[in-house]
């Protein structure tokens, strides 16, 4: 089966300007993802990506960014349930998803936010049950 990053779409964003808090030398972060798959739709999926953070510099930002995947043959249930699901494909779209952030921080008059790196191998493995015993 071949695999491709077909495109990257951004969902919802919202950046917000609040007072700018003092007390804190560095940035908060929430984040999370997920994969979809649509059902009339044997032959693509999306990593869909969801993140808040406050900025020091007193902005919240969140921002929902999908990333599309397509294949050349059937997605399988197996495969729905598989590592390349959940550890490479957002591996390979997260890169993005960062330069993404860091550049309309810049550009929105704000120090850039550098995104931390992501060990999805480790995320994999401490929701594999989740994952494993999840039905659509």
């Amino acid at each position: 089966m071949n695999i491709q990053l077909k495109d990257n779409v951004l969902d919802s964003f919202r950046l917000e300007k609040t007072t700018p808090d003092t007390s804190i030398s560095k940035d908060n972060l929430s984040f999370g993802f997920k994969a979809e798959f649509v059902e009339n739709d044997h032959r693509s999926y999306d990593i869909v990506f969801s993140m808040e953070f406050s900025h020091k510099e007193g902005v919240i930002f969140n921002v929902v960014y999908r990333s599309k995947f397509t294949t050349d043959s059937d997605i399988t249930q197996k495969f729905k349930t598989s590592p390349f699901v959940f550890v490479n494909s957002p591996a390979i779209a997260y890169p993005f998803l960062r330069a993404y952030v860091a550049n309309i921080m810049l550009l929105s008059g704000y120090d850039p936010m550098m995104l931390p790196t992501v060990n999805f191998q480790k995320l994999y493995n401490d929701n594999k049950e989740q994952i494993v015993n999840h039905k659509d």
